[in-house]
């Protein structure tokens, strides 16, 4: 399929970039972090030999990312925003390297230009994406981009920690530097890096706090962050702690990195979801797959405490299956409640729901593992998203 529509641009206009060529980016990145998905809290867990320092190291890491992601949009005030994809390519590439060394320093170097990478990207490509992506398409779009992007990640984890036991110890980095590679040369090749929004670009950015305000004060905003939040929040729980889990179980690293791929392979369903949700309303859909992920959290929680680690994975992977559903929404309460005006300051704002759970969520299980045993991060979990159902209750009812 061409990556270019079939758009003749004119003399002051850059050919339009097909949604294809946008999925194709995201997939990049997608596999350029999911590689290291099971990897790092491995690596991490190996050197600190404790889940509790586990948990510290994200919190204190994921702080840096929060900062990032509030004054991108100050910094594409002043540089353009392919530059910005650029800078961020080149930190993501530099924290691999770092992250392949074992040793805590460079682990930690590592995971703060990691969180400074993904929070650049992350605004930047999803301004490219609003700017090239009609609104009316946006939820097509996110089921098409989460088949391909979720693809990435229920391989990905898999991938990393096998090229590390049977190939060599920095395979995986090497396959995650080849995506980022990848990436830029998809930006560049299929003319995104030419349709950056001239208009957008010359408006008047409010400061980052004013944006909070701004933010908070949009009843549907606030709601769409929520939801993310909740929903990345659980993802984060699963990455982090499953493989520290299964590992802990005296089950060998593989095994971690095939639980997280197994509960995330159904994100190839993304497009079945997003026909239930267009079918059923997306409000009743994530109400039930919000609940649904909570009882069977619940559940791997009891077996776990049990001392009943097989039966817990299982159930752990089933929650997974459930926790796939809600990403087939995707963002899109976010992407149909956002005003054109404000998609540079707002998409900025929302977008520190993925630096934000790595914020909290770790600070709340290093202090709860303090006083309790591990299962209890599920348990934690399993409230999380039982708090989530229960706020997709207010949603819009046409959605």
């Amino acid at each position: 399929m061409a990556l270019f529509s079939l758009q003749t641009p004119s003399d002051n206009d850059s050919p339009s970039p097909a949604p294809w060529a946008f999925i194709c980016l995201f997939a990049f990145d997608a596999l350029s972090r999911s590689v290291l998905l099971t990897l790092i809290p491995l690596k991490a867990y190996a050197l600190l030999q404790d889940a509790k320092l586990v948990s510290v190291v994200y919190f204190t890491t994921a702080i840096t990312g929060l900062l990032t992601i509030l004054i991108i949009p100050q910094v594409m005030q002043r540089i353009p925003r392919r530059r910005v994809v650029f800078v961020g390519t080149l930190l993501h590439l530099t924290a691999i390297v770092l992250l392949s060394r074992h040793a805590t320093p460079t682990l930690v170097i590592g995971l703060i230009l990691q969180a400074l990478a993904t929070a650049s990207l992350d605004v930047a490509l999803n301004l490219y994406l609003l700017d090239n992506i009609p609104r009316r398409s946006l939820q097509s779009f996110e089921a098409k981009r989460l088949v391909f992007a979720g693809g990435c990640f229920a391989v990905g984890p898999w991938i990393g920690v096998s090229l590390g036991q049977h190939v060599a110890d920095s395979a995986g980095y090497w396959v995650s530097g080849l995506s980022v590679l990848s990436l830029v040369m998809m930006f560049v090749l299929t003319g995104i890096i030419k349709t950056e929004g001239v208009e957008q670009s010359k408006q008047s950015l409010p400061n980052p706090l004013n944006a909070v305000r701004r933010f908070i004060k949009q009843p549907r905003l606030r709601l769409s962050w929520l939801l993310a939040f909740g929903r990345n929040g659980w993802w984060l729980i699963y990455f982090i702690y499953a493989p520290i889990y299964t590992k802990q179980a005296g089950y060998g690293p593989e095994l971690g990195g095939f639980i997280v791929t197994l509960g995330m392979l159904p994100l190839l369903l993304a497009r079945v979801w997003a026909r239930l949700a267009r079918r059923f309303s997306m409000r009743k859909l994530m109400m039930s797959a919000y609940g649904g992920t909570s009882v069977l959290t619940f559940a791997a929680a009891g077996c776990a405490l049990l001392d009943n680690p097989s039966a817990c994975l299982v159930l752990l992977v089933c929650a997974a299956f459930v926790a796939t559903v809600i990403d087939g929404g995707g963002n899109v309460p976010f992407l149909r409640a956002v005003k054109p005006l404000e998609r540079p300051a707002m998409t900025s704002v929302f977008m520190t729901f993925r630096h934000v759970g790595p914020i909290i969520m770790p600070g709340i299980m290093a202090v709860a593992l303090w006083f309790l045993p591990l299962p209890f991060v599920f348990i934690i979990s399993a409230l999380l998203t039982l708090t989530m159902a229960m706020l997709a209750l207010y949603l819009p009812r046409g959605m």
